[in-house]
């Protein structure tokens, strides 16, 4: 048996024990000499209410990390963001605070990890109660995960990212019971990390289930017209067609918003609710919690990260959108049209025009983003891989088998039910 070193400590009136296995009194020699260990357990004693400590010891380094029930200020956030590898407006610290915002109801479990007093990694996660869609089942999501396409916690670029990660889902699975599922959608990991997840929850006896999925990407080949060359022939003649068509009604053009766009949204919103109410189905818009959403999004990210365009005829706006520039990439992120315009194509035009500001603006491409709508495939040239995680304990086998089987099959059952119904009904 490994030999086993384990020592108390006690600070700031918190208790903490570390355990160290060590396979050889040469390696526990070396561990008191350089610091290295190999293993590392960890346990939180005594905590202040509002943290629970943990320590992990690796590198000679100490790694503290504490739940917090509230985000951290944007300026104490804001350095970190600045020095981490993965940095996108989707885990800006002021799109954390607004789409912190959309379940206040939620408690927030906000991960931190320190090193002295540095922080080096956040990722704020909330306990929320599930609708139907997840049988009312407790779920710990990130925070904003309804809301931002790609999830990526702030970790500093200078320390190990599979460790780190590992403190934090190590720390998430004590919030698992009967009633709860661990939920995180969209994450930017690559294999090695989700394989390394994997594996951890597998030791702690999770069930677990990654899933991938792949956002459709433009790359911009060049100039404008090297770029539309690399578009499909039906593509590229119907957006010829369309431009022709729409000049033929009037002077066409689009019009870029730098800056403060807030002014703007109310067009944007009343073309949505026209678009979706024509088919029949609600605009989110609708919902007075979503205005307050995009609004205040808008007007707390830099500038320079929010991006809103209008495709105009004869100087009204026939197709709006409202995206994001993220790492020199386009996100298309909520576009609409007038209706009234609906035969010449006005969305293909917009993104045809996009891409040649794009293009003379310096952007790699046009990220789509998540969404399985068949026209975006029509545009892309490559797919940018996320992968979805869901973790339960076994006295949450009920609500993970919902969650990763039975809630797709029910709803295809569903679904041809009620087709069956209009075809027998009418």
């Amino acid at each position: 048996m490994a030999p086993i070193l384990c020592f108390i400590c006690f600070s700031s009136h918190r208790l903490y024990f570390i355990i160290l296995e060590v396979s050889t009194i040469a390696e526990l020699f070396q561990t008191a000499v350089y610091g290295s260990v190999r293993t590392m357990v960890w346990e939180g004693g005594v905590s202040d209410g509002s943290s629970h400590p943990m320590l992990l010891l690796m590198e000679g380094k100490l790694f503290d990390i504490y739940v917090d029930e509230k985000l951290l200020p944007v300026e104490e956030l804001l350095p970190l963001w600045e020095r981490t590898t993965a940095r996108d407006v989707f885990n800006h610290p002021e799109w954390l605070h607004v789409v912190g915002n959309i379940f206040p109801e939620a408690r927030k479990i906000c991960l931190r990890v320190m090193v002295a007093e540095e922080m080096i990694a956040y990722w704020p996660f909330q306990i929320r109660c599930g609708g139907v869609k997840e049988l009312w089942a407790n779920l710990i999501e990130p925070v904003g995960s309804s809301k931002s396409d790609y999830i990526t916690p702030l970790i500093n670029k200078e320390y190990g990212t599979d460790e780190i990660l590992g403190l934090m889902f190590t720390k998430l699975s004590q919030f698992l019971n009967f009633h709860t599922i661990l939920h995180v959608p969209k994450t930017t990991f690559n294999d090695a990390e989700i394989d390394s997840l994997s594996h951890l929850f597998s030791v702690d006896g999770l069930f677990h289930l990654a899933e991938k999925n792949s956002c459709p990407r433009m790359f911009f080949t060049g100039t404008y017209d090297e770029t539309i060359k690399a578009w499909s022939s039906s593509l590229r003649g119907d957006v010829r067609r369309q431009m022709r068509r729409l000049g033929e009604q009037g002077v066409l053009t689009i019009k870029v918003y730098e800056g403060f766009v807030a002014d703007r949204l109310s067009v944007l919103e009343k073309m949505h609710l026209n678009e979706w109410g024509s088919k029949g189905m609600p605009s989110e818009f609708s919902d007075p919690c979503e205005l307050e959403f995009y609004r205040g999004a808008v007007q707390a990210l830099p500038f320079n990260m929010v991006h809103y365009s209008e495709v105009l005829l004869d100087g009204e706006p026939i197709s709006c959108h409202l995206g994001f520039i993220s790492n020199s990439w386009l996100y298309w992120y909520k576009p609409t049209y007038n209706m009234d315009y609906q035969v010449f194509s006005p969305g293909k035009v917009h993104l045809a025009l996009l891409s040649k500001w794009g293009i003379e603006n310096g952007l790699i491409g046009i990220d789509f983003l998540q969404g399985a709508e068949a026209y975006k495939n029509l545009w892309a040239n490559d797919g940018k891989l996320t992968n979805s995680l869901i973790a339960a304990s076994s006295s949450a086998i009920l609500f993970w088998l919902w969650q990763t089987q039975w809630r797709e099959k029910v709803r295809d059952i569903f679904l041809r039910m009620r087709t069956n119904i209009k075809r027998k009904f009418g």
